[in-house]
């Protein structure tokens, strides 16, 4: 649009001149770092950036703002803009320069802004990266064969279950494992603040497979999920298979290959829509990928979609609680009703892991253990 121009009288372009000027000085000595704090008027938003004081003088206009009406301030609009008589601003992005307003009649001086408040970086103080994700859980295996729950942070209103028993901290396989064994992924979905793992382990009955997770708020625990899982407790168990960490699941998947959370879901859910339907045909799986339980391959490409010898499973519920993006891991909590099938009527706990890559399953890997007919997860 063609910008209206005005005429003004001495005495107004005196006063825009001035307001531009203390503009100006207020700006001086700012960081170029959009987390740098900017000191002077009041409202300045500590994340954004956006907001401004009230400017001394009458009909002056803000930096980054919009124009000032007749002998009133003009508001801050920009993020990190700073309005004439001292505006406050946080971390932003400087705001472009307002459009001027014509000339209004001259005010009486306005009071001077109060400071605004401080600039913060944009991740909070207290949030988890990948790093300190992966120390919660070496801290909780360490209690765990420590026996001892005190050496993991967790929230008083922490929560914890053991295939699908609300038990209490120390109790459970706390109270038995001996020592970790050395097969161990790990997994993270840092946005969510969810954390988990797949461990081999011993404790006083033997070899155990342990699959767990960790719900991570302001750097303590507040979730503790598991599924724990002996010899004689599933179909198949074969922990000596499983002796060292699998790289595939560490891989960062090539950003063009990469899928946001929703579509990860999606690929999934062919899976067990598959099994539900009995027809796996539409599932997008990887010719060289595997299906491991418990330690055993049980099927190998193509194969993963056979999935009608399935159909003694009469209900899947599943609950999609780490997805992520940088890494291509998928990792649903699931519960198959199994009325009547291979091994008697049971519930059968799964933690299944999914590689998906460029919109296909690549690997998948599960720790499971049966469970009394109807046994709820814990966390309905």
């Amino acid at each position: 649009m063609r910008r209206r121009m005005h005429s003004r009288s001495r005495f107004q372009r005196s006063a825009l001149a001035s307001g531009l000027l203390a503009a100006l000085c207020a700006c001086d000595g700012s960081s170029d770092s959009p987390t740098s704090p900017a000191a002077g008027g009041g409202g300045g938003s500590p994340i954004t950036g956006a907001g401004a004081g009230a400017p001394g003088g009458g009909g002056a206009i803000s930096a980054g703002g919009q124009s000032a009406t007749p002998g009133a301030a003009g508001a801050g609009t920009g993020a990190g803009g700073n309005a004439a008589g001292g505006a406050g601003a946080g971390a932003g992005a400087a705001g472009s320069a307002g459009a001027a307003g014509s000339a209004g009649a001259a005010g009486s001086a306005g009071a001077a802004g109060t400071a605004g408040a401080a600039g913060t970086d944009a991740m909070p103080s207290a949030a988890c990266d990948r790093a300190c994700l992966t120390e919660l859980n070496d801290a909780y295996l360490a209690g765990l064969i420590a026996h001892d729950a005190s050496k993991l942070a967790t929230a008083d209103s922490v929560r914890f279950t053991e295939n699908g028993k609300v038990l209490q901290l120390n109790q459970g396989l706390w109270a038995v494992a001996k020592t970790l064994g050395d097969f161990r992924q790990d997994f993270a979905e840092v946005p969510a603040g969810q954390t988990a793992g797949f461990v081999g382990l011993d404790d006083d009955a033997g070899p155990v497979l342990l699959a767990f997770r960790l719900k991570v708020v302001e750097r303590k625990v507040t979730e503790i999920e598991t599924i724990v899982v002996r010899q004689g407790e599933a179909t198949f168990f074969s922990p000596t298979s499983l002796r060292m960490r699998d790289p595939l699941y560490d891989m960062e998947v090539p950003a063009a290959a990469r899928l946001p959370r929703e579509r990860m879901v999606e690929v999934v859910e062919t899976y067990f829509k598959g099994i539900e339907t009995g027809d796996g045909s539409a599932i997008p799986v990887d010719a060289n990928a595997a299906r491991n339980e418990n330690g055993t391959v049980t099927a190998r490409g193509s194969a993963i979609q056979n999935l009608a010898m399935f159909s003694y499973i009469e209900t899947v519920k599943r609950r999609y609680v780490l997805v992520d993006e940088e890494r291509g891991n998928v990792l649903p909590f699931v519960l198959f009703e199994i009325p009547n099938g291979l091994g008697g009527s049971r519930t059968l706990f799964l933690a299944e892991l999914f590689k998906v890559s460029d919109g296909k399953i690549m690997n998948i890997l599960a720790i499971m253990v049966n469970q009394p007919l109807g046994t709820p997860s814990g966390w309905e």
